[in-house]
């Protein structure tokens, strides 16, 4: 625990490495015993963290991924490993208090030049993706929502703004983010609340001042009609369902599908 302290990154990059790349069914076997033992160190690791450790962040990020991915497959070993939800807790705390300082960031950025921050980008991309994969975490899921709503979700709503100085690419990482949340209804309210609806409907307009694809339009037209169909005391109401039809209509004329794993790949160094 020491080491993931001092030197986060070497550790992080350590337990990549050991979480994938396995030669035979015995090694991913005890890569997912050993699970629960990560999800020790990561707090560790993930808690010094700032957001110039690009390379550290991305790591962290796909460490968690693995995880879950080992966890979650049936074919691997007979049982679940039993992972502590409170070292979850404390990776979802750490990773939204980044992403605070990626909001941060961004938001100086595009307030001062306006333009994009390429590297908050990257780590936002990276905590994003890492917090969806645990809302599908086996016994997990439910209490990882909860976590994020509690700890995140506002901060990742405002990292989505027109003006967030967060690339395309990072903004829709965090759609995909929002899609895995509203996976369970409850989560839909939590959204509205966090100012949800008024940050999506700018790109449901005419999405070409925004730099961002129709497909992003997509992404956010559903998240809208979710919020909409599930949703209590939204006042704008004609208004996002006027939104909705007209994004509707500028839709591509292929048909395109939500999908919660609509992200773009990133590398991860090493």
């Amino acid at each position: 625990m020491q080491e993931a302290r001092a030197n986060p990154l070497r550790s992080l990059l350590g337990l990549k490495l050991s979480l994938s790349g396995f030669a035979n069914p015995s090694q991913e076997e005890s890569a997912k015993k050993n699970v629960p033992q990560v999800f020790e160190l990561l707090p560790n690791a993930i808690g010094g963290l700032k957001v110039k450790d690009r390379r550290a962040v991305v790591a962290a990020g796909a460490v968690i991924e693995l995880c879950v991915k080992l966890v979650n497959d049936p074919a691997v070993g007979a049982d679940s490993p039993t992972i502590d939800p409170e070292n979850l807790k404390q990776c979802i705390n750490h990773f939204s208090s980044l992403l605070k300082q990626v909001q941060f960031q961004g938001a100086e950025s595009y307030r001062l030049d306006s333009v994009d921050d390429q590297d908050s980008s990257t780590d936002a991309r990276a905590i994003a993706r890492a917090l969806k994969a645990l809302f599908k975490l086996e016994d997990h899921a439910a209490a990882c929502r909860q976590e994020v709503t509690k700890s995140g979700l506002k901060v990742a709503v405002s990292c989505v703004k027109t003006d967030s100085g967060l690339t395309p690419g990072a903004k829709t990482a965090l759609l995909a983010m929002f899609v895995a949340l509203l996976e369970e209804p409850k989560s839909v309210q939590d959204l509205i609340d966090n100012q949800g609806i008024s940050v999506l409907l700018p790109y449901c307009g005419e999405p070409s001042p925004w730099g961002v694809s129709k497909e992003f339009q997509s992404l956010c037209m559903e998240l809208l009609e979710t919020c909409i169909k599930n949703g209590q005391g939204i006042e704008n109401k004609a208004e996002v369902e006027a939104a909705i039809e007209k994004a509707k209509n500028r839709r591509p004329h292929h048909s395109y599908i939500l999908s919660t794993d609509l992200l773009i790949p990133y590398h991860v160094e090493s």
